[in-house]
């Protein structure tokens, strides 16, 4: 019998660590503000992860490209380190700056 392996704060730390490594792929940046403490990655469900991102980690980029590259590339690590059974939903936290 084959079991599923359980989500490991080491797994997260894997994949923050990947999502901060993208930075300069998806922005042209090489810094990342706020550092990997920013993103935070939640196990919503048994089968769901949340990852939160910053818009100010990604300065220079639009939402829908964030949105795009870290999820395909996030759905990649996560099989690689989660493995294949988890739905990973991103959200891109854009500051409200009209008060």
């Amino acid at each position: 019998m084959i079991k599923r392996p359980q989500a490991s704060t080491s797994a997260y730390d894997v994949l923050r660590a990947t999502l901060v490594a993208l930075v300069p792929d998806i922005d042209g940046v090489s810094g990342v503000v706020g550092g990997m403490d920013a993103i935070t990655i939640e196990e919503l469900d048994k089968d769901i992860i949340e990852i939160v991102v910053p818009i100010s980690v990604f300065p220079n980029a639009k939402v829908e490209k964030i949105v795009n590259k870290v999820s395909s590339f996030v759905e990649k690590v996560v099989a690689g380190t989660l493995g294949m059974n988890y739905i990973v939903r991103v959200v891109v936290l854009v500051e409200d700056v009209s008060e």
